[in-house]
């Protein structure tokens, strides 16, 4: 519930911001239930980045989302 009311005022806030366009964040690959929670929230699965974290002498692939505001969208559409 905490972290819901969390990204819920991020995104007023950001929202708030008229040349804000998208809230991005970064999640460890294998945090399924952090992963679940921000599509639940909307953001949107934008890439899987290689190799982004290094802990502890180990590398792990990271997913960049987003959640668009104040009109954003994609640079890209399909066609």
């Amino acid at each position: 519930l905490a972290a819901s009311s969390l990204v819920r005022e991020v995104d007023k806030y950001a929202a708030s911001i008229p040349n804000c366009r998208g809230v991005y964040l970064h999640v460890i690959s294998y945090n399924q239930p952090a992963i679940r929670f921000y599509k639940k929230m909307l953001f949107k699965l934008v890439r899987r980045l290689p190799m982004f974290y290094y802990i502890r002498g180990q590398h792990y692939d990271s997913y960049l989302f987003v959640y668009y505001v104040n009109g954003g969208r994609s640079p890209c559409s399909p066609l």
